[in-house]
């Protein structure tokens, strides 16, 4: 979990005299609601939709299907200004983004910051666009990919659509809203993650990664299927997912998918003991995958002590899981 949520781990550096020169050079912008614009669910903000952008269903944010664009969405328990040097242009050069220009906006008094850019992925070149807003207790990410054929347009549409962002910032908000699919923890030591990305996340203290001193956590992701599995190849699927993870077992007993039925849905259960090759301890993952038609669901939970009483939790959660 700490491995998945490093990058989001801000610099913890002194900015004050950098921060007080943002007002003296931020474009205003004052941005009106009106009928047109859309509250994203889970998360303080209202944004104006460019023509052809929808709610995607895959991912937490917008997509143009047509033109194959996207906004991704990404909620943050973090001081923007901290923010701010997180995603600068030398840092996202780290993640393959060569940034062209920085922005300093200041949109209904809040102070943002969009960077423009370019990357290469998947034998392609794409425009990147991540406006950063918020206040000194959240920032809120909006991230645009769409490619660099395109024409001036559409990039000033994805860029307005950006702009035209409304931070609700006294806005009380249910960050579980944004997901069709939901488990029940009643009863447990979970809470909802104060950070999420496209995944639901709990943890023991509410924290993302947990600060506790013996972390647990459960997440729980949605993907869409590329093309039909088979039974055999949701079995792979399973196995390979396992694999991800940095442990070098110690018990495999559990490591064989386990077919079971969740709420009428075919699912697979593995489970496994191991040293963590980066952290160097002992933990326990615990998977259980759950297919539905075009897509599938894979909780994963994550403890590193009382393993007999953490796995009996996960699986009782893991099969709590409802689809929409």
């Amino acid at each position: 979990m700490i491995r998945i949520y490093s990058i989001f781990i801000f610099l913890i550096l002194s900015n004050f005299v950098w921060s007080q020169g943002l007002n003296q050079r931020s474009i205003v912008i004052n941005n009106n609601d009106n009928a047109n614009y859309v509250n994203v669910k889970g998360v303080p903000i209202k944004i104006l939709p460019s023509p052809g952008f929808v709610i995607s269903t895959s991912f937490f944010g917008f997509t143009h299907p047509v033109a194959g664009s996207s906004i991704v969405i990404t909620d943050l328990a973090a001081d923007v200004s901290k923010s701010f040097l997180s995603f600068s242009s030398k840092e996202l050069l780290k993640t393959g983004v060569v940034a062209d220009s920085e922005t300093m906006y200041k949109i209904n008094g809040f102070e943002a910051m969009l960077v423009r850019g370019k990357q290469s992925a998947h034998g392609h070149i794409y425009n990147r666009l991540l406006l950063i807003v918020g206040n000194r207790n959240r920032t809120i990410l909006l991230n645009a990919s769409f490619y660099a054929t395109s024409s001036e347009k559409h990039a000033k549409e994805v860029e307005d659509m950006l702009l035209s962002v409304i931070f609700t910032a006294n806005e009380q908000v249910d960050p579980l809203e944004r997901f069709d699919f939901s488990i029940n923890v009643e009863g447990t030591i979970l809470k909802p993650g104060n950070m999420m990305l496209t995944s639901m996340v709990y943890t023991d203290d509410g924290n993302v990664p947990s600060r506790s001193e013996n972390p647990i956590s459960i997440m729980i992701r949605k993907t869409k299927n590329l093309i039909p599995l088979s039974e055999q190849d949701q079995i792979t699927l399973c196995e390979k997912l396992m694999e991800l993870y940095p442990i070098e077992w110690l018990r495999k007993e559990g490591l064989k998918p386990k077919k079971l039925f969740v709420n009428g849905l075919q699912a697979y259960e593995m489970f496994g003991i191991g040293t963590n090759k980066q952290a160097f301890k002992n933990e326990m993952i615990y998977q259980l995958v759950v297919f539905d038609k075009e897509y599938y669901y894979v909780i994963t939970g994550i403890t590193g002590d009382k393993f007999n009483e953490n796995l009996r939790m996960f699986r009782r959660v893991a099969r709590t899981l409802k689809t929409n």
